[in-house]
């Protein structure tokens, strides 16, 4: 695979925290929010995610894919950011938002070819979340590309964070964790 492909698609993981709407600095995670005076910058509670962190640690050790699912809206880009930033501190990311046509499949599997140490990201729904109409359209692709990442799981880690209106059936029951944002905890799926 050419160089340029490779590049494309492999990032740095201060690059992919800052796509999240997080900057770095003195080593810890500051997110950006509006307030009423315009938008701050707070640091990233980290408290409640300790042992969500934990849960789905263990279940990528074991099965390499982890799907965490929660509502629109409760943190999960979030909760992925702090768990790259401040536990797995991987050397390579390769970042997802789109849903995976077949050319960008077929690449996909050439990038993990050659950076099987790399992690596999999925977030269809970034900070920006989907409209309410806009979930029949989104679930039917999100699903399969769920099912496809099971398969690359066996050459590359991957997390997926998807809202659990999208993430129903046999895949989230099997590599899910449920993110409460409320409650900062998980409840691991069996």
């Amino acid at each position: 695979m050419e160089k340029w492909i490779l590049e494309k698609w492999v990032r740095k993981l201060e690059d992919v925290v800052k796509a999240y709407n997080l900057k770095i600095e003195g080593g810890a995670l500051l997110a950006r929010f509006l307030n009423p005076d315009g938008y701050g910058e707070y640091a990233v509670v980290e408290g409640g995610f300790r042992q969500m962190a934990d849960d789905v640690e263990a279940r990528l050790r074991r099965d390499r894919y982890v799907v965490i699912a929660g509502p629109r809206g409760a943190g999960k880009s979030t909760f992925l950011a702090w768990l790259l930033w401040n536990r797995l501190r991987p050397d390579a990311v390769i970042p997802l938002r789109i849903s995976l046509d077949d050319e960008r499949r077929h690449y996909l599997l050439d990038v993990v070819m050659q950076y099987p140490n790399a992690l596999v990201l999925y977030d269809p729904s970034p900070p920006v979340a989907f409209d309410e109409w806009e979930f029949e359209q989104v679930a039917a692709p999100v699903l399969e590309d769920l099912k496809f990442l099971e398969e690359v799981s066996e050459i590359a880690s991957v997390i997926a964070a998807v809202p659990s209106e999208v993430a129903p059936g046999e895949i989230a029951l099997k590599y899910g964790v449920v993110f409460d944002a409320r409650a900062r905890s998980s409840r691991p799926r069996s």
